[in-house]
């Protein structure tokens, strides 16, 4: 009995010592898992079964040089379902299945009919799907309409209706200065939207998302563990009515000489600040701007180059320009090569003023090699051309400018020869951008003082500025005054006189250089249509010019294609139409040297550093009383009192009276307002006050 006893124990102790370890062992892993190994058990878990999740930030918006929208970000809206929520029993689902699927089937541009929505919703809910696809890209207004379809009417919780809100990218002017603006893409972004990225894309959110059957990510909640933080607004230098002026003039070009493509500039002379920025190619028979020829496409700008040639001959003391030069009647040989003028001709000795004028590159050339070919002179003139900034970039703010190139003389590794001097002097054998042309002549238009050119201007949080970017101006003229004056001579002679003495203008004087470049002089095929590039570059007015400008137009195929045929219109065109503008203003405002106070503009809205300038520019009595950025002008008497006027953007309503119907309307709808508008002219009232927190409502707007 006492063996049996014994025994009995033994066993016992053996079970205990059994379970002892094995409560050991399971304390050990249990330590070791959640200890040494804790975080990477619970980040699996996590991605397994829950995680966080990036919410983008709401970009903010590009805008011209008033305010207006030039791209921004319009909202648009996912529609899902949760099938399995409580509130929605198997009657209620029943009971009105029916009637939403026929308002699905009416309403979306799906191909599915009521029968197949039926089928697929009850599907989804027999899987218990909790986040069913209904419908991407919805609009603000069908969102709004789908909201009040049986059992979504019921809302989030009862109904299961869920809309989950995304923004895409509008530009409300589509083609004007669309390559400029630029495409906003993760991974692809261009122009100004890549430019200014780092202010534009504001600071993402944080949200919790949970893992559904059919892998399947939805929210936890509604409320975000970190609010995202909406973008800076940009705003730029450019004029929508310039920028049109300018698009619309390129465009009847192209079509008129059937071209490969074009690109024109405007800038402003005194600040480099670019009004306006087209670039047209052709894509499936249309013409889009399609690549940013301004700034992307270095060529060999042909004639308009010439004027540097003559700078650095002034610059050297070289010439005078009622010195004699022998055009040859257009023809000379330089080692093994033949230089031709444009066009035969019986000139001989004339002046070098005679020879600038009418584009001889015999005579540009013969004078370059003249004064540059002995005694390594060569060397000399390319060291001028880079003193002129003519070997760097412009250094515009949008991405993609590509290198201007000149030459290095005597470096016969890379191309130099016996015929580089001549030909460099008449703009062949070098590359450069059309925006690196123009701010060539912007120089000379401004008295010798190099600017650099720049679209935006201020940066903007709310509507307030939080950085203002300056003007880049030289302080000091890169030549001596007098031959600035000289140079200016040349080109309002070219004019007059010269090879664009068919474009003077009654309504604006204005003084450039016509440009015509054969860029397939290579090729010796006898039978094979030679290829141009025409362009014109100048300025506007001649005296105190306020405006640069630039046209190139690549391979014109009908209809001429000199530059004074081809691009010199387009520049006419632009300098006119912009000075008529400007004019009809002036001649409103002033009658008898006084203004008359009826005609006074009562109320605009806009930049109010902008508004003092335009008024002061056309002589109308003006003080700014406000230190915000927006104003709105109230007249005073015999003149305007620009006071504050902040437009409220984010998230509350805006303040729109005053404004034009189609930028209030866009302005609006970009914060998920619906819209409806009377009368004609700017908006009068707005039916819900500004400032008032956005919920989705309709807004009237009443204008007159």
């Amino acid at each position: 009995m006492k063996g049996m006893k014994t025994e009995l124990l033994a066993r016992m102790y053996l079970v205990m010592i059994a379970f002892f370890l094995i409560a050991l062992w399971l304390a050990y892993k249990t330590i070791y898992t959640n200890v040494f190994r804790g975080d990477e058990w619970r980040a699996l878990g996590k991605k397994m079964y829950v995680r966080e999740e990036p919410v983008l930030a709401e970009r903010g918006n590009i805008l011209a040089d008033d305010g207006s929208l030039l791209a921004a970000s319009m909202p648009i809206f996912e529609i899902r379902m949760d099938l399995k929520t409580e509130s929605l029993t198997d009657r209620i689902f029943n009971e009105h299945l029916d009637s939403l699927a026929f308002y699905l089937s009416s309403s979306l541009k799906d191909s599915r009919s009521p029968s197949e929505w039926k089928a697929y919703l009850k599907r989804e809910r027999k899987k218990a799907n909790r986040y069913a696809l209904i419908a991407r890209r919805v609009d603000y207004n069908l969102k709004e309409k789908m909201s009040k379809f049986p059992i979504f009417r019921m809302g989030k919780n009862r109904g299961g209706f869920i809309a989950e809100r995304k923004n895409k990218r509008e530009k409300p002017y589509k083609r004007l200065a669309a390559r400029t603006i630029g495409r906003y893409r993760s991974k692809n972004m261009i122009g100004l939207e890549k430019a200014y990225d780092l202010y534009l894309k504001g600071e993402d959110g944080i949200r919790l998302v949970k893992r559904m059957p059919g892998d399947i990510w939805i929210p936890v909640h509604r409320d975000y563990e970190l609010e995202p933080i909406q973008g800076h607004d940009i705003l730029t230098n450019i004029n929508v009515r310039m920028q049109d002026i300018a698009d619309q003039a390129l465009a009847k070009a192209m079509r008129k000489h059937a071209a490969q493509w074009g690109t024109a500039i405007l800038m402003e002379v005194s600040t480099g600040a670019i009004k306006a920025i087209a670039n047209l190619g052709w894509q499936n028979g249309a013409l889009v701007e399609d690549y940013n020829y301004a700034i992307g496409k270095p060529e060999e700008p042909g004639s308009t180059f010439k004027l540097a040639t003559m700078m650095a001959l002034l610059d050297d003391g070289k010439i005078r320009l009622e010195d004699s030069v022998d055009l040859q009647m257009g023809e000379a040989r330089f080692y093994d090569r033949k230089m031709r003028d444009s066009h035969k001709h019986k000139l001989r000795n004339t002046t070098i003023r005679k020879a600038f004028e009418e584009s001889s590159n015999v005579g540009i050339a013969k004078l370059a090699v003249q004064n540059y070919l002995k005694d390594k002179g060569a060397t000399r003139f390319i060291q001028l051309l880079k003193k002129y900034g003519l070997d760097k970039k412009s250094g515009i703010d949008i991405p993609g400018e590509k290198s201007p190139f000149i030459k290095d003389a005597y470096d016969y590794k890379n191309g130099w020869s016996g015929v580089s001097l001549p030909w460099i002097s008449t703009g062949y054998e070098i590359e450069l951008a059309p925006i690196q042309t123009l701010t060539f002549y912007n120089m000379v238009a401004n008295d010798g003082k190099r600017v650099k050119p720049f679209v935006v201007k201020e940066i903007l949080s709310d509507g307030k500025q939080i950085k203002k970017i300056t003007p880049e101006v030289a302080d000091t003229p890169i030549v001596e005054l007098n031959i600035i004056k000289d140079l200016q001579s040349l080109l309002r002679g070219v004019v007059l006189r010269g090879t664009a003495k068919k474009l003077q203008s009654d309504i604006v004087d204005f003084a450039g250089k016509t440009g015509t470049a054969l860029f397939d002089y290579g090729t010796k095929s006898k039978d094979k249509r030679r290829k141009y590039q025409a362009s014109f570059v100048g300025y506007f007015p001649a005296e105190n010019p306020k405006y640069s400008c630039i046209v190139v137009i690549r391979d014109p195929k009908r209809n001429g294609y000199y530059g004074g045929k081809v691009a010199g219109p387009v520049f006419k065109e632009i300098a006119e139409n912009i000075s008529l503008n400007q004019k009809r203003v002036q001649m409103a405002m002033a009658e008898n040297d006084s203004l008359d106070s009826r005609l006074i503009p009562s109320y605009n809205i806009g930049y109010a550093d902008e508004l003092k300038l335009i008024f002061d520019y056309v002589g109308i009595p003006s003080q700014n009383q406000t230190k915000d950025a927006w104003g709105v002008t109230v007249r005073d008497g015999a003149g305007l009192l620009i006071k504050n006027r902040r437009l409220k953007i984010p998230k509350t309503v805006p303040d729109v009276t005053g404004m034009g119907l189609r930028d209030a309307t866009f302005l609006l709808e970009s914060q998920g307002l619906r819209v409806k508008a009377h009368g004609y002219g700017k908006i009068k009232k707005q039916s819900i006050s500004p400032g008032i927190k956005i919920l989705g409502q309709e807004i009237i707007l009443t204008l007159g």
